[in-house]
């Protein structure tokens, strides 16, 4: 095997690994991207539970100014 061939072989090995090093860092992070949508949009859209205290906050903040 002439030191061309024993690179390609190296050559695809390596850009396998490659691969599913970058298809399991797309995963995750799409695992940690839908997480944070969930979080983050279940506390914008859920408006009856942050609502009211949100409104008696900015009344007492309107009351001392």
């Amino acid at each position: 095997m002439s030191r061309i061939e024993g690179r390609v072989d190296d050559l695809d090995e390596s850009s396998w690994e490659s691969t599913i090093k970058f298809v399991l860092t797309l995963i995750v992070t799409t695992v940690i991207v839908a997480a944070a949508v969930y979080v983050l949009g279940s506390v914008m859209f859920d408006a009856s539970a942050s609502g009211p205290g949100h409104r008696a906050a900015i009344a007492a903040m309107h009351a001392h100014s």
